[in-house]
């Protein structure tokens, strides 16, 4: 079972380029938390670019 805790947008870049990105995390029933990003994972600027949500499990600090 995992709940999702958070979701939000974040616009990287100046005024030229930027990007927004979608950003959303989620707990699991064990305790991991993993956080996932809309990230281009292929293709190129004259042909489109592929995009999919890419995971990464956080380490947080433990409790002393």
């Amino acid at each position: 079972m995992r709940k999702v805790i958070q979701v939000q947008t974040a616009t990287i870049g100046d005024n030229v380029n930027s990007e927004e990105r979608l950003i959303t995390t989620i707990l699991y029933d064990n305790g991991d938390i993993y956080e996932g990003c809309m990230e281009n994972v292929g293709g190129n600027y004259n042909d489109g670019f592929i995009r999919e949500m890419v995971w990464r499990k956080l380490s947080l600090p433990k409790d002393k």
